[in-house]
């Protein structure tokens, strides 16, 4: 009996293993004293085409809102082994980590920064209610076609084009809520005369449309009026005792989140002033800005989009200067020339800045008509074919 044939082994690195140069990045990277930290699901490197997109995780400057580093997996056991590799004396002095309701990020905090609070990113929470509302929302939506069809047989009608007529009404109130929920998912205090006069019909047509709108904005009122941790708790619990029994189902995302998240989330009410609260809004601008650095390269390495983050703060920082000379700073006018190149890539970027602003500009400025239907030249001279929006047989008659 032959014996098989030992197969060879692939060449070739491991899955998930960093290239040399990016561990050399992630070995420079400085900590600081309060950090943001965040995970995006990211694709298209060059290095492993087959590999799919992958979670990342990224760790951020919240004070000096600077990028710090950009890792290749946001597991724990990485993370944890990466940063750990920094003197404990350096990683004692970070004091406050801001992350999503992650439980590995965390963990995470707990194992590797001794001395920091954790503060759970204020929209992550917020929009918690945002979620419930547009549940109840859902729900009310999908009773109005049944409730009107079961109003009409109490009454007696059993014509079959009549309660065709009901139905057909009551599928256009349906459609008219879903079409407007953006009234109700916005703060009271960003919506116009009109779109309150919208928002009043709904809550005064629905009950539970109109308790659950109050309900998210006494929620949204916690973050915005609390001083401190303990009236925060004190305005959280008077809320959460006010939810009625036939609500409670719907608020459940909000409420679990509340009590698995408590101390991590009214941490963010220790900075007295609201003006000085941490969240993570850089972090996530930094997330956004890696997805579109990848998506215009068509997928590059993660050390040359950490290059790139780089360079894109030091030009920035360089345009900051510039335009705070010409505002008249005499401090900041002292700093050094950038240089001819970045003078003309900051003067070319702001060319095109404004390009794509007036185009946006004269876009807004057209027709709903006009923007958005397709036009080719007619056969005869000075006409066109509306594909999408054909004219209206009136007016060409």
């Amino acid at each position: 009996m032959s014996k098989a044939k030992p197969t060879k082994k692939k060449g070739g690195k491991k899955a998930g293993k960093p290239s040399r140069r990016l561990d050399d990045l992630i070995r420079s990277i400085a900590l600081t004293k309060v950090m943001g930290l965040d995970d995006l699901h990211l694709g298209g490197i060059q290095d492993k085409p087959r590999q799919g997109r992958k979670y990342r995780a990224v760790l951020t400057n919240l004070e000096a809102h600077k990028f710090i580093g950009l890792f290749p997996t946001r597991r724990i056991r990485y993370l944890q082994r990466v940063l750990s590799n920094i003197p404990i004396e350096t990683r004692k002095m970070v004091l406050v980590v801001c992350i999503d309701m992650w439980k590995p990020f965390r963990l995470l905090a707990h194992r590797v920064f001794p001395k920091a609070i954790i503060i759970i990113d204020v929209y992550h929470i917020v929009s918690k209610a945002n979620d419930c509302l547009d549940s109840v929302r859902k729900f009310v939506q999908g009773k109005i076609v049944p409730e009107a069809l079961d109003a009409a047989r109490k009454k007696g009608i059993t014509d079959q084009k009549a309660l065709k007529d009901i139905r057909k009404e009551a599928k256009k109130k349906a459609l008219y809520l879903l079409h407007n929920r953006w009234v109700l998912l916005h703060r009271a205090k960003e919506l116009n005369a009109g779109d309150m006069e919208k928002c009043g019909r709904f809550r005064a047509a629905e009950a539970m449309i109109d308790t659950a709108y109050d309900l998210k904005e006494r929620f949204y009122a916690i973050w915005d009026d609390a001083p401190d941790p303990a009236e925060a708790r004190a305005m959280y619990a008077k809320w959460k005792a006010s939810i009625p029994e036939e609500h409670k189902r719907f608020w459940k995302p909000a409420l679990s989140a509340m009590t698995n998240w408590g101390d991590e989330i009214f941490n963010y009410f220790i900075e007295p002033s609201p003006k000085k609260r941490i969240t993570n809004s850089f972090t996530e601008r930094m997330v956004g800005r890696i997805k579109r650095i990848n998506r215009e390269a068509r997928g590059c390495r993660l050390e040359t989009i950490w290059l790139k983050l780089e360079k894109q703060k030091e030009l920035d920082d360089r345009h900051r200067l510039r335009v705070d000379a010409k505002d008249g700073d005499e401090q900041v006018a002292a700093a050094p020339d950038p240089g001819p190149d970045c003078r003309a890539s900051i003067e070319s970027s702001l060319r095109m800045a404004e390009r794509i602003a007036s185009r946006k500009r004269a876009r807004k400025n057209q027709s709903p008509r006009k923007r958005n239907s397709l036009t080719k030249p007619s056969a005869f001279p000075g006409q066109q074919i509306h594909f999408l929006f054909p004219s209206d047989p009136k007016e060409s008659a």
